[in-house]
């Protein structure tokens, strides 16, 4: 009994931390989560920087990224409240990245352990996000009769957007997939006929909900992990699985959507639209939904100086929307901190949350640039960096990578049960 309440203090502060983490990628939130969950994560270090290397790390790039971004705000037009305001939200992802980085380094036993042990609620979770999702699609759509883009973005679940919903699900199934060979044949092939249906399942919700990201993180995160599954002798395995989910998705689009809008023809229709119509040198203006994320970065080179600094870090909040010549600006990190901050501010932002990012999953070599790649979709599709809620959903999808990156290489995650209870 002694040790159980000696370990229970001993981990207190990272069960809240954790809890409040699981608070932040809710829709509906208490109140100044965020700012509680910053303090906490220093005060944890603080506490650590004495025997422990990369909690000094974090302090002193917590430290460093300030000064950084404040020589980069005064460069142009300075405005000490908006600079702030996206001062706060980076450092609120960024320790949300540390803190990842530091357990999964500095406490692997434990943080591992954990992962493993709470798989059973990670899947319950998941289901209630499902079931919930469902429910909002088919009450907007059949009970209120309501078929608009708010409407739409509103059927997440209990996440705060449908880009939550999509890296929930790749973690969601990613994180099943790498348990399938532990199982036994009978059990093995129960999971895979539920994970193939509850795919098949996503992928209809998907294109109701006007999910279109998802489908390019899909294909992405499982072609990552037949690639690094195969070493293992499991090339055909995969290679099903993979094309079984391609065929259901090119199945449904093709089958049980004619003659209606879905995402693949909506969103052909978009890249169509946008070559012909907003391409302008000269626009004042654009509106075009999805595509203002990519010319978001086009006109940060050709007019809002992107090579330079920006129109200043402070100019205006990351999620302003109605600035400048976009209707729904801040959409993008990665056009957002073009335009805001330049090229220069965003390649040095890139690379701290790189830097966390691949300590936590352990890549090295390609890994690296795959994780690269993710990010960078991450950051053209939605604000992985810039809202702290996308940023630890999208952590998850590396808690993916780490799972298939990790055991390609070691067979396995092998715990000792005797070192580390819970």
């Amino acid at each position: 009994m002694k040790t159980i309440i000696k370990f229970k203090r001993k981990r207190l502060l990272d069960y809240l931390i954790l809890a409040l983490i699981f608070c932040e990628i809710l829709k509906y939130k208490p109140p100044l989560v965020n700012a509680v969950l910053l303090v906490l994560i220093l005060i944890k270090m603080l506490f650590a920087t004495y025997r422990k290397r990369s909690a000094r790390i974090i302090l002193l790039l917590n430290v460093a990224y300030i000064i950084f971004a404040l020589y980069i705000a005064r460069k142009v037009s300075f405005h000490s409240d908006i600079f702030w305001k996206n001062t706060r939200a980076l450092l609120y992802s960024l320790n949300t990245a540390a803190y990842f980085y530091f357990i999964f380094t500095e406490q692997e036993q434990w943080a591992t352990e954990l992962i493993n042990k709470v798989k059973p609620a990670i899947n319950i979770f998941f289901y209630i996000n499902f079931i919930t999702s469902w429910g909002q699609i088919l009450y907007y759509r059949l009970i209120v009769n309501i078929n608009y883009v708010e409407a739409w973005d509103a059927s997440s679940g209990i996440l705060s957007s449908v880009t939550s919903y999509a890296y929930l699900f790749i973690f969601y199934l990613t994180y099943n997939l790498s348990s399938l060979e532990k199982k036994q044949k009978g059990q093995s092939n129960k999971q895979k006929l539920r994970l193939l249906i509850i795919t098949f399942a996503v992928l209809i919700e998907s294109a109701l909900n006007d999910n279109k990201g998802l489908y390019i993180l899909l294909i992405y995160y499982l072609a990552i992990y037949w690639l690094h599954r195969r070493k293992r002798g499991v090339e055909l395995r995969g290679l099903i699985i993979f094309a079984l989910i391609v065929a259901c998705y090119i199945s449904y689009q093709s089958i049980l959507l004619i003659g209606i809008d879905g995402p693949i023809i909506r969103g052909i229709n978009n890249i169509i639209e946008t070559i012909n119509v907003d391409y302008n040198p000269n626009a004042t203006y654009i509106s075009g939904g999805s595509s203002e994320r990519f010319w978001e970065v086009y006109y940060a080179f050709q007019r809002y100086n992107a090579l330079s600094y920006g129109q200043g870090l402070s100019a205006a909040p990351f999620q302003a929307e109605r600035y400048l010549m976009f209707y729904h600006f801040g959409q993008s990190d990665l056009g957002t901190f073009l335009i805001l901050g330049g090229l220069f501010f965003t390649l040095v932002t890139i690379t701290i949350f790189m830097y966390y990012y691949t300590k936590l999953s352990k890549a090295r070599g390609i890994q690296i640039i795959e994780i690269l790649v993710a990010l960078l979709l991450g950051m053209v599709f939605t604000q992985v960096i810039s809202m702290n809620s996308m940023q630890i959903i999208f952590i998850s999808s590396l808690l993916s990578f780490r799972l298939f990156i990790y055991e390609s290489r070691t067979k396995g995650m092998i715990i000792d049960e005797t070192k580390n209870n819970i």
